[in-house]
């Protein structure tokens, strides 16, 4: 859609687009770039200028076509579905580059306008025009503009995707020069390549992070040319890190992130790009992992134990070696796979009972208090557990927190020995010794016996 020798334009925009009669700009196309931040009510009246920034260092591109270009494009092209016609144009200048008369390229200016002055020695046609909008990269840009598709046509076409204020012809000129001039052909640019921000040593699945280690952050893409800021934004929605300026190459102090040593498990952190106007961009996020264990004291109780109930408090330590504590709308309870003989209450999963319950004579009831995760044994008065005892599986859950799990171990003490049996065992036995009192006389020399 370009002229094999592009001519470029580093005059600068002209000061009078619409009015002007400068002998050097007979044939001209002026307007403004800028970078549409959409922090407005744009529904109803499009893209204005206004609040946005200047796409300085952009550049305006401009095509026109030949006589001889605009008849073939009329039968080849114009008749055509507009849906084929971006297809046909391009096949049409394949066959025939020469159909194009000249391309002209000039850089946006500080206050975003431009001028395209188009040589007065060639074809001009001022209704078959392409314009369109390169980067510093040199990359074409969308935009709101009239020139939605790579066709040839008057500025005025498409005008429902036309920055305000709509593009406007001035042919106005003076004896033997015909000026044509366009002005108000403007370009909204749109954000165009994706942003990616990578927390690179740490994710919310394979890699969670643990409470003191830092997370490492990069961007690649191409951000865009405006304002862009990262914010580190804790699990509470507190902003808690952030760096203006940011590009690819430099992201600040927030090119890392040191997990706070309180974060707990479950915790999520995430990095947010955001835009001049605040929007966000691009975002990436990970997850703490330190995963908290319950633990309990032994209980332990035998037939012969006339008091029939123990209570025992839980203990929580995360893996990282800190004391933890129930997370907002956690409850303790009773796990699922209990031990053989076991049953928790379809209604209450904080109560297990054996045999019956503590009601039971050879029952036990077992309750958990589901705020402060203790523990109550009470077992019936002739209540025996299996040789080595059981343990209950304690679940700590509810809310968004991980769950916590552990057991509380319910140890059987041996029965003591019978009465006679410890008689027995405490008795002494005494056996008679007799010795030789004298072993170098001959004969046995007999004495009083030994007890032993």
């Amino acid at each position: 859609m370009r002229h094999e020798e592009p001519i470029r334009d580093d005059e600068g925009p002209l000061g009078n687009p619409a009015t002007h009669y400068d002998d050097n700009a007979l044939y001209s196309v002026s307007g403004r770039v800028w970078h549409e931040h959409g922090n407005e009510r744009q529904l109803f009246s499009g893209a204005t200028y206004s609040g946005d920034t200047p796409a300085t260092g952009f550049h305006v591109w401009g095509s026109t076509l030949t006589d001889e270009g605009v008849e073939a494009y009329k039968e080849a092209v114009e008749s055509l579905p507009p849906e084929e016609q971006a297809a046909a144009t391009k096949e049409l200048l394949e066959e025939h580059p020469e159909y194009i008369s000249a391309t002209v390229v000039a850089p946006v200016a500080e206050d975003g306008r431009y001028t395209l002055r188009f040589p007065d020695d060639r074809d001009y046609n001022q209704d078959y025009l392409y314009l369109w909008v390169e980067n510093p990269a040199g990359e074409v840009v969308p935009a709101y503009s009239t020139f939605t598709q790579p066709v040839f046509q008057n500025a005025r076409r498409n005008l429902q995707w036309s920055p305000a204020v709509d593009p406007a012809k001035n042919n106005a000129g003076l004896a033997g020069k015909p000026f044509q001039r366009w002005h108000n052909v403007n370009f909204a640019v749109v954000p165009f390549n994706e942003s990616v921000l990578d927390i690179v040593n740490h994710d919310t699945e394979d890699n969670p992070a643990r409470p003191g280690d830092t997370a490492k952050l990069e961007l690649s893409g191409q951000p865009t040319p405006l304002q862009s800021t990262i914010v580190w934004v804790g699990p509470n929605g507190d902003e808690l890190q952030t760096c203006e300026d940011v590009t690819p190459e430099d992201l600040g102090e927030c090119a890392s992130f040191p997990v706070p040593e309180d974060a707990k498990d479950g915790d999520v952190y995430t990095a947010q790009l955001r835009d001049a106007a605040g929007n966000i961009v691009a975002a990436d996020s990970f997850v703490v992992a330190d995963p908290v264990s319950i633990s309990y004291d032994e209980v332990s109780f035998g037939p012969e134990d006339k008091e029939r109930e123990a209570k025992v408090e839980p203990t929580l330590e995360a893996l990282s070696g800190k004391p933890a504590e129930p997370r907002e709308d956690q409850t303790f309870r009773f796990g699922d796979e209990l031990p053989e003989g076991f049953e928790v209450s379809e209604d209450d999963p904080t109560v297990a009972t054996f045999k019956g319950g503590a009601d039971n004579p050879e029952g036990i009831t077992a309750t958990i208090d589901p705020e402060t995760g203790v523990v109550t044994v009470t077992a019936g008065e002739d209540a025996e557990l299996p040789d080595g005892g059981v343990e209950l599986p304690v679940v700590l859950d509810g809310g968004e927190a991980p769950a916590a799990n552990g057991s509380v171990s319910i140890a059987a003490k041996p029965a003591l020995p019978e009465f006679a049996e410890i008689g027995e065992q405490l008795d002494p036995v005494y056996e008679p010794v007799v010795e030789d009192q004298d072993p170098e006389a001959d004969g046995w020399q007999s004495g009083a016996p030994k007890l032993e």
